[in-house]
């Protein structure tokens, strides 16, 4: 992923879809990903940020239209988002739909 440009793609029924970026120890970094229609009744964006070392740094999933993570990266290294869908509260992972997804430091 590229600072500040949007990245499209699609959940398709019990897809995860996975991007990657280079960060260096003490940047802020700030996911945005928010759904684009149409999608289907259950779609909501999650969003989970895994370290270099592969520990779980945030996970964002609202039940709602977008979710966002900010974090400061606690080590220089390559880190993985993994994107799909959850309601939140009402735990459906069915929703399918595309999305936009932005990377910003």
């Amino acid at each position: 992923m590229t600072d500040g440009a949007t990245n499209a793609g699609t959940i398709y029924l019990g897809d995860l879809d996975t991007w990657t970026f280079t960060a260096t120890q003490g940047q802020v970094i700030t996911l945005s990903m928010g759904t684009v229609a149409p999608a289907s009744a259950h779609f909501a964006p999650w969003i989970r940020l895994v370290s270099p070392a592969g520990v779980l740094l945030g996970n964002s999933a609202t039940g709602a239209a977008t979710a966002q993570i900010t974090v400061t990266v606690p080590a220089s290294g390559t880190y993985t988002v993994i994107v799909g869908s959850n309601s939140g509260a009402t735990g459906f992972f069915d929703g399918t739909g595309s999305y936009l997804l932005t990377l910003t430091r």
